[in-house]
C-alpha cells in the first residue's frame, strides 16, 4: 500500500462519494440554469444600450459568485498540489499562476473570497429596496446596509482566524478544517444569521408600512407625516 494512502471505512467512503455527487449536481444545476437564461441575461442585463445600475451589480454578484464558488468546490474533489513555484521557472508569476490552478490553498481561499463577495448581494438588494420603498429615505437604506455588513465581518473572522486549509491524502484531498470550538461556531452562526434576519425584517416592515400608507391615501386620505418625511 502506498505511504500516502489512508484507511477509509465503507461508511466514510460512501459519505465522501455522496458529498462529491451532491457538489457536482449543484454545480451542474446552476450551470444549466445559467446557460438556459443566458440569452435573456445578455438582452436584459448586459445589453450595450442599457445603463448599468445597482441592480446589475446585485445580479452579477448573486449569479456569478455562487456559480464560481461551486465550480471551485468541484475542483477541490480531485487531488491537488500545494502552491509552490519551481525555482527554475524563469517567469515567477506565470509559474505561480499555473500551479495555482491545481493548488489546494488557492482554491480553498478563492472559495472563501467568492463566498464573502457573494454575501454583499443580499445587503445591496436590501438597501436598494428600503431606499425605493421609503421614497428615498437614506437612513433606512443605510441601516439596512449596516445590518448586512455583520454577516460579512463574521464570515471573514471565522475564515481567517479559525479555518485551516489542509491537503489530505486521497480520498479526502483538499479540505477545510474548522478549529473553532462548538460554542464559538454557534456564536459565528448567530453573528451571521441575526443581522440578516433583522435586515430582512426591516425591509419587510418598510414594505408593509408604505403599502399601508399608499392604501390609506387611495381610500380616504392620510394625515400627518410619513416615515420618509
Amino acid at each position: 500500500m502506498s505511504s500516502n494512502a489512508v484507511a477509509v471505512s465503507p461508511e466514510e467512503m460512501s459519505s465522501l462519494l455522496t458529498s462529491g455527487f451532491c457538489v457536482c449536481a449543484v454545480f451542474a444545476w446552476l450551470a444549466y440554469d445559467w446557460l438556459l437564461c443566458f440569452g435573456e441575461e445578455i438582452q436584459l442585463v448586459w445589453n450595450w444600450n442599457s445603463r448599468r445600475t445597482g441592480a446589475s451589480l446585485v445580479y452579477a454578484l448573486s449569479r456569478y459568485m455562487l456559480l464560481l464558488q461551486n465550480l471551485l468546490a468541484v475542483t477541490s474533489i480531485v487531488p491537488m498540489s500545494t502552491l509552490r513555484c519551481a525555482p527554475y521557472c524563469p517567469f515567477m508569476f506565470l509559474c505561480a499562476s499555473l500551479m495555482a490552478e491545481l493548488s489546494c490553498n488557492a482554491v480553498a481561499w478563492m472559495q472563501t473570497v467568492t463566498a464573502v463577495i457573494g454575501t454583499f448581494a443580499p445587503g445591496i438588494f436590501s438597501a436598494m429596496r428600503a431606499y425605493a420603498l421609503s421614497g428615498g429615505n437614506k437612513y433606512l437604506s443605510a441601516l439596512a446596509a449596516l445590518l448586512a455588513i455583520g454577516p460579512i465581518v463574521a464570515q471573514l473572522v471565522s475564515s481567517i482566524q479559525y479555518q485551516a486549509v489542509k491537503n489530505f491524502p486521497s480520498p479526502f484531498n483538499c479540505s477545510t478544517v474548522d478549529r473553532a470550538s462548538p460554542s464559538l461556531d454557534w456564536t459565528f452562526t448567530l453573528a451571521q444569521r441575526v443581522p440578516w434576519i433583522a435586515s430582512d425584517a426591516l425591509v419587510l416592515a418598510t414594505t408593509w408600512w408604505f403599502a399601508y400608507q399608499s392604501y390609506r391615501m387611495q381610500t380616504g386620505g392620510i394625515h400627518g407625516q410619513s416615515l420618509s418625511s
